[in-house]
């Protein structure tokens, strides 16, 4: 017996040799996933996260995009458009959280060059002002 320290814990050995670790179900030495008597059952589980996960895939695909991100505004109707998508299961959250990411990385861009075009124009306006001054002294 791999794990004969404990009741509770499945009786199988994985394949690297170290006891599996799962709760045994009720009746039984083995977890659900190393049953015999649920061999079948697991399986068919298998097959179907196999499909699902065919279908998520899938849903990855996107059609064309015509955001353009120009504006924080036009960020943020992507953003509702992106939420309104997930919520409606035509795209998948893998997704919505790179659009999010991105969305977020795209917003800090646009603000440093928002200030780093204020700042060049008030270093413009200061040196023009220190030319008036030393004309004018």
């Amino acid at each position: 017996m791999a794990n004969s320290g404990s009741q509770n814990w499945c009786e199988a050995v994985n394949k690297d040799g170290k006891p599996c670790g799962g709760y045994r179900l009720v009746g039984s030495e083995y977890c659900s996933a190393h049953d015999p008597e649920n061999k079948a059952a697991m399986a068919e589980a298998r097959r179907l996260g196999g499909i699902t996960t065919g279908q998520r895939i899938a849903l990855r695909v996107l059609e064309e995009s015509a955001f353009e991100g120009a504006t924080v505004g036009s960020v943020g109707d992507l953003l509702v458009e992106t939420i309104n998508q997930v919520r409606t299961g035509k795209i998948d959250i893998r997704v919505a959280n790179a659009v999010g990411y991105l969305s977020n990385i795209l917003i800090r861009a646009r603000e440093t060059a928002d200030l780093e075009l204020r700042l060049e124009k008030l270093e413009t306006t200061l040196e023009e002002m220190r030319k008036d001054h030393r004309a004018a002294a």
